[in-house]
């Protein structure tokens, strides 16, 4: 499947987008947070299966600490 996170700030503003393809089953992504403010930040996850369907996942929340 095709797989996109998108990352959001506390005000809703888009701060980063991961692309990736994934097979099915359990997956990771790594993030680099050293770029974003410390703070609270959230993610959906899109995903764009080979059937042609979709779905999203989330809102998910996470913190920055530096």
């Amino acid at each position: 499947a095709d797989v996109s996170i998108k990352i959001f700030n506390q005000t809703g503003s888009l701060v980063d987008t991961i692309d990736e393809s994934k097979t099915a089953g359990w997956q990771m992504a790594n993030v680099n947070v050293g770029k974003f403010a410390a703070g609270a930040y959230y993610y959906l996850i899109y995903v764009k299966h080979a059937s042609g369907s979709s779905e999203i996942q989330g809102p998910e929340k996470f913190l920055v600490l530096h």
